[in-house]
């Protein structure tokens, strides 16, 4: 349309000029003034009519090229991809007019504010008049504005296996919402006569932006540099710090030559409006609060009779859910495993996994005091790893202490950019540990601690998403 525009102007331009050139070359001449005093504005005349076709044909394109890059942006293209875009749409008809390409004198302007984005075409024209008459003067004018209204579908994203991981903002999300727990800790052994082994630690669960500002963390259990304290102290808009565990119930055995620590039960992970359950010798273990796991039950030594405990280790505390607070998860309790008494772990919070079960065998047989012994795993994510029972004399110390649990900590509303690079970190459960103790008269106890909950991450987007209960229970509501 425009070519066809310029040549129709071209056409008459040309014919214009034949006339005037024969009526200047006529005879008579009195119409030689007439025709000098004409033929200057007649020319700056078909100059601006050049002028006028040229810029209607590349607001055209131009236009036409702002609407593509504005749809793309609503698709949730880049700013680097919606430039292209736009100097794709321009290049052939620039090239037509003489120059190499749409980037020498096209610019394209991307700004987004919340879910509105603008584009706008900026084009450097060079008037045909003012460069026919020697004094070339360029202007830059914005040729073209869009602007698309950019909602992302709600999505999410879960990291739940221990590392670390970047992950892409993707395309139109500019807020999210994030939950992280952190691992829960395993329970310490200590060999008075041997290396130590005072358990692990778990690991914090973290996001961070690409400038390296933490967005949100969540400690693990025993980050305090105590294996039994929950996780506490994470940068978060809410949630709730990991259960504790106790010292173990102290009682004196074969004519007071045997001291033992019943093993307490493991920690439950944070809530979301309040802490995991904790153990203690008083309360033998609570329920989680604001949707936090429960504390696992205490295990006794294999030979010595409770009403709380079971023979063995420790219950592992449970873990929290991620898609929003839910029932707070009840503390574990006495069950039966193959005939067996077991101490039951706690109970998740909000949908988490439960703790697991701890236990053990006593060789009454044989006449012998040859234990094995192994204390429950934390539920997932984010519950402390039972404890084991603890004598004083020649072998395990370490008054039945378990691992807490990890904490859980949410941010929401945060700001971020489609193409934004964030650093994951999802802290490890304390690992488990399994060795063989020589106790007192030369019998051995065989133990092993069972691992805590490993952390988690959540990531979600959408419109009006929000921790801990809006439009949060599933992937995509």
């Amino acid at each position: 349309m425009r070519e066809e525009c310029d040549r129709g102007c071209c056409m008459n331009i040309k014919a214009l000029m034949l006339r005037i050139l024969q009526v200047y070359q006529s005879e008579r001449g009195a119409v030689h003034v007439f025709v000098l005093m004409l033929i200057i504005p007649l020319i700056g005349m078909g100059g601006l009519a050049i002028d006028w076709a040229r810029l209607s044909g590349l607001y055209q394109k131009a236009q036409q090229a702002a609407e593509v890059a504005a749809s793309e942006a609503a698709r949730g293209a880049t700013n680097a991809e919606i430039e292209r875009y736009a100097l794709g749409q321009l290049d052939a008809y620039v090239k037509s007019a003489g120059f190499s390409s749409a980037s020498d004198v096209v610019k394209v302007n991307t700004t987004r504010s919340g879910k509105v984005t603008r584009v706008s075409v900026d084009v450097t024209y060079t008037p045909w008049f003012a460069a026919f008459y020697g004094s070339p003067s360029a202007k830059t004018v914005t040729a073209a504005v869009a602007t698309r209204n950019s909602i992302p579908d709600p999505n999410e994203k879960i990291f739940d296996t221990p590392g670390t991981y970047k992950w892409v903002v993707p395309g139109l999300v500019t807020e999210i919402s994030i939950v992280a727990v952190g691992g829960g800790a395993s329970a310490p052994i200590k060999k008075l006569s041997a290396p130590l082994y005072d358990g692990y630690p778990g690991g914090q669960s973290a996001v961070k932006n690409s400038s390296g500002q933490t967005l949100v963390s969540a400690n693990g259990g025993g980050s305090s540099g105590s294996i039994w304290i929950g996780g506490c102290g994470g940068k978060k808009d809410g949630g709730g710090c990991g259960g504790d565990s106790g010292i173990g119930f102290l009682a004196s055995y074969a004519g007071g030559n045997l001291n033992i620590f019943d093993a307490a039960g493991g920690g439950g992970a944070g809530g979301w409006d309040g802490n995991g359950g904790s153990w203690s010798r008083t309360t033998h273990g609570t329920n989680g609060s604001g949707g936090g796991g429960g504390a696992g039950t205490e295990g006794v030594m294999p030979f010595v009779a409770s009403a709380w405990g079971s023979a063995g280790g420790g219950g592992g505390g449970g873990g929290v859910g991620l898609y929003g607070q839910g029932a707070d998860g009840a503390k574990g309790g006495i069950g039966l495993v193959s005939g067996s008494f077991v101490a039951a772990g706690g109970q998740g919070g909000s949908g988490g996994e439960s703790g697991g079960y701890g236990g053990g065998t006593y060789g009454a047989d044989c006449g012998c005091y040859d234990t094995i012994e192994l204390s429950g795993a934390g539920g997932w994510p984010g519950g402390g790893g039972g404890g084991l029972t603890s004598y004083n004399n020649t072998a395990l110390y370490y008054a039945g202490k378990a691992g807490g649990g990890g904490e859980l900590s949410y941010v929401n509303k945060v700001l971020v950019t489609p193409g934004d690079e964030l650093t994951v970190t999802v802290g490890a459960g304390g690992k488990s540990m399994r060795t063989t103790i020589t106790s007192f008269g030369g019998y051995s106890a065989t133990v092993t601690t069972g691992a805590g909950g490993g952390g988690a991450v959540r990531i979600i987007w959408g419109e009006g998403r929000q921790f801990p209960a809006t439009k949060v229970s599933s992937a995509v509501n």
